[in-house]
C-alpha cells in the first residue's frame, strides 16, 4: 500500500514489483493486488490490455476507517472494559 500511496498515478503490477526490488514474484504481486481490489482497498482500472491499481482512500482516511471499525467491534464485544482500557492506554502514550 505504501507504494500505491506514494504514487501520483495508478501503477501497473510490474511497477509495484520493480519498486519492491523484484523481491516477490510477479504472480504474488498480482494476487495481493487482486485481493486488495476484491476487498475494495484498491481500485483497478483497465487501460488497453493492462491493469492499473490505485488506493481507494488516502492513507489517513484508510487508517481512520480501520481504527473506527476496530474500535466499534471491540466496544461491541467488551463494552466499558474496552473504553476504560483504551483511554488508559492512550493516556500513557
Amino acid at each position: 500500500m505504501e507504494i500505491l500511496w506514494a504514487s501520483p498515478q495508478p501503477l501497473k503490477p510490474a511497477v509495484v514489483q520493480q519498486t519492491l526490488k523484484n523481491k516477490y514474484a510477479y504472480t504474488t504481486v498480482m494476487t495481493v493486488l487482486n485481493r486488495l481490489n476484491n476487498k475494495k482497498i484498491v481500485n483497478r482500472r483497465v487501460k488497453g490490455k493492462a491493469y492499473y491499481y490505485s488506493p481507494c482512500l488516502k492513507k489517513e482516511e484508510f487508517v481512520r476507517s480501520c481504527l473506527q471499525d476496530l474500535f466499534a467491534r471491540l466496544k461491541l464485544s467488551y463494552g466499558s472494559v474496552f473504553i476504560k482500557e483504551a483511554v488508559d492506554y492512550l493516556l500513557r502514550l
